[in-house]
């Protein structure tokens, strides 16, 4: 019995004829932090709302200067997990830079192809972000991708189609030449797509 090929794209696309798939899981740079909210870039390098500094001493150092924190953002609390759990070694924006040498090498290894496909974990566009919701979700909106992984892809045209996730809230829109979906797959609840991509437009 054969077994099922597999391929993990972020060390090599895959290739068959025309199409090439690309992936990378992506990253967050802050840039999709909603300005509504307007709460300094500080907080969310250190993944927590006002609210949260406002309560636990390890924090403190984020209030010392409370002249840039607006009125009511100290009123919900969030906290961004990454923050307890992934040690990077270097900030959020130097390796998102990292993912983005790499993807950038993968597309320009398949500029040959006819139609490529990315497959990235975090969302390529703002215009795959949830609707507007409660302050401690909106606040989340900042870790939930980077508009530069959408840059990067928008480069290329012969990429036409994009999947994604992370957020699990489905959202499809077309950026450019590149028809862009959030599958929107939760943690206990799967989805999955069929589609025709093979070297179509």
């Amino acid at each position: 019995m054969t077994r099922p090929r597999w391929q993990w794209l972020a060390d090599e696309p895959f290739r068959s004829g025309d199409l090439a798939i690309v992936g990378t899981v992506g990253w967050y740079d802050y840039s999709f932090a909603q300005a509504e909210l307007g709460i300094p870039r500080r907080f969310y390098e250190r993944k927590i709302s006002p609210g949260v500094a406002e309560r636990y001493q390890e924090y403190a150092d984020l209030l010392i200067d409370r002249s840039d924190i607006p009125k009511g953002a100290g009123d919900f609390f969030a906290r961004w997990n990454d923050g307890v759990h992934v040690k990077l070694g270097r900030s959020d924006e130097a390796f998102l830079g990292e993912l983005l040498e790499t993807l950038d090498r993968q597309l320009s290894s398949v500029a040959d192809a006819r139609t490529v496909v990315a497959a990235v974990h975090c969302l390529p566009f703002a215009e795959l972000l949830p609707p507007p919701h409660s302050a401690q979700w909106d606040f989340a909106k900042a870790y939930l991708g980077s508009g530069k992984i959408g840059d990067i892809l928008l480069k290329y045209p012969n990429v036409k189609r994009v999947y994604c996730g992370h957020s699990h809230f489905p959202a499809r829109a077309r950026v450019g030449q590149i028809d862009a979906i959030n599958i929107g797959s939760g943690y206990r609840t799967k989805f999955f797509r069929l589609d025709d991509v093979g070297g179509s437009d």
